[in-house]
């Protein structure tokens, strides 16, 4: 903590002999950032910044501190909305790193506001968000952070409302987008020896930003409390490059600069593999989630963050549960099983059904893995046992035997619940054009490798029940993402 108030002190030393428009933004800059760094109310702060941006109504960068001020300090999330419009407004229509950072902050807090609005107004400020992280993008293509936050707002637009493939498969673009970024970011850190991540990480990031925003880059200094109050008076101008020499001390005191969007982009890639069934990219993915956020080691701090901790615990069991299902047919008795098989000898492909004319029954062990490579080719099959329909976000997952005996986990996405639970032991099931999956997994400490038969099907309407489709509502499971 002293070193910060060395550091603010200095600035504010420093700043008294600036013009008073210059000062007045130095200052302020300065103390929102330590409030930032150390988690700290100022209500100068606020004030500093609201007279700011009063005396220069156009300055971009003193509204998007403003915004960030009453974002994090007060939670005040329609008044930082109100800020980042303006900044966005005021900034160079060309671009540059202030009406980048205004675009992204404005699309963090049109998702906000929208969480507590009805499903249109959700909808409609959703896709506005990811309107403005597109923009922000053409700003900087290399910024990993807009890249992340436009694959979040597919992320949650594909569960929450549109349930498209197309805003699934957008998400993982851009998490791949930004992956890159990130690969980049680590290695950066990883340079400057970092080798954990503490709250003050955010804050130095912030002011790294706002360096950019501000001038020219960090330089050598001559004292970091001068240097930094020197630099940002010169930022307010314009010109220093001093106000980044803040972020490097507030950087060096936290062990090197992480930029925090980097686990959430890990996690939240997690989640889309999750909900894929790509168990060991999803683990590797949450793995390094959690060895880049701390948090996630403390048990205190993992029962307030259960979100961030379905980690690869959680997926080892699930994965080891559904193999042993299906390599043991769901531990039925082989009498059950040979009387299961026999009813299903008179199974046909129901007449009529959508995409039906033309399948030709076959037993799971026919089906070859690939993505529409059973086309034409239909499984007749009857419940063992309904296996998950509430590890979010995965698809509902029932373990079927086929006539030959065969078993497999056939997870059928976009399934409602209600539909879910409708499938009893007696009903004869056709599974239309199914994807084969031959899942392999290793678990984490090498001791076993899991493997079973897996079946997908992309949509409910393959899916026939006694000859008829079941009604879905399209709904997902509850997901929590990492915003």
């Amino acid at each position: 903590m002293s070193n910060f108030d060395d550091l603010l002190n200095g600035i504010i030393a420093h700043a008294r002999h600036l013009p008073p428009t210059q000062r007045t933004l130095a200052e302020g800059l300065a103390r929102n950032v330590v409030s930032l760094a150390t988690r700290e109310h100022d209500a100068e702060a606020k004030a500093l910044l609201t007279k700011s941006v009063k005396l220069e109504p156009t300055n971009a960068v003193a509204w998007n501190a403003l915004g960030e001020c009453l974002a994090m300090q007060e939670n005040d999330v329609k008044g930082a909305r109100s800020c980042f419009h303006n900044a966005v407004k005021n900034g160079s229509k060309r671009g540059g790193p202030a009406r980048a950072r205004a675009l992204r902050c404005h699309s963090i807090m049109l998702r906000k506001y929208a969480a507590g609005e009805g499903p249109a107004e959700h909808t409609k400020n959703t896709k506005e968000a990811i309107a403005r992280t597109k923009a922000a993008i053409a700003c900087d293509v290399n910024d990993g952070e807009s890249w992340y936050l436009l694959g979040h707002g597919y992320l949650r637009l594909f569960f929450s409302m549109t349930h498209q493939k197309k805003d699934l498969k957008d998400a993982q673009k851009a998490f791949g987008q930004g992956l890159g970024k990130a690969r980049a970011a680590l290695r950066t850190w990883a340079r400057r020896g970092g080798s954990s991540i503490c709250n003050g990480d955010a804050a130095a990031s912030a002011a790294s930003n706002g360096a950019k925003e501000q001038g020219n880059g960090a330089g050598a200094a001559a004292g970091a409390a001068a240097g930094a109050a020197a630099g940002a008076g010169a930022a307010a101008g314009g010109a220093g490059p001093g106000f980044a020499r803040l972020a490097g001390a507030l950087a060096d005191g936290a062990g090197g600069a992480l930029p925090e969007y980097v686990p959430d982009l890990y996690y939240n890639r997690g989640v889309v593999l999750k909900y894929q069934e790509e168990w060991t990219a999803c683990a590797a993915s949450l793995r390094r989630a959690r060895a880049l956020e701390p948090s996630l080691t403390d048990d205190a701090a993992a029962a307030a963050h259960r979100g961030w901790n379905e980690h690869v615990a959680d997926l080892e069991r699930y994965v080891a549960r559904t193999a042993e299902m299906v390599n043991r047919r769901a531990k039925v008795k082989p009498k059950r099983l040979k009387k299961l098989a026999k009813a299903l000898a008179k199974a046909s492909v129901p007449a009529g059904a959508a995409g039906a004319a033309g399948a030709e029954l076959v037993p799971f062990s026919a089906l070859v893995p690939g993505a529409r490579a059973n086309e034409g080719k239909a499984v007749a099959c009857r419940l063992l046992m309904p296996l998950n329909s509430s590890y979010a976000p995965c698809p509902v997952t029932f373990v079927f035997l086929d006539g030959a005996q065969g078993c497999a986990a056939v997870s059928v996405y976009s399934l409602d619940r209600e539909a879910f639970a409708r499938v009893k032991e007696g009903d004869t099931v056709v599974l239309l054009h199914p994807e084969l999956r031959e899942v392999r997994y290793a678990t984490a400490d090498g001791a076993a490798t899991l493997a079973y038969r897996a079946v997908h099907l992309e949509n409910p309407s393959q899916f026939l029940v006694n000859g008829k489709v079941l009604r879905s509502l399209g709904a997902h499971a509850a997901i929590v993402t990492s915003s």
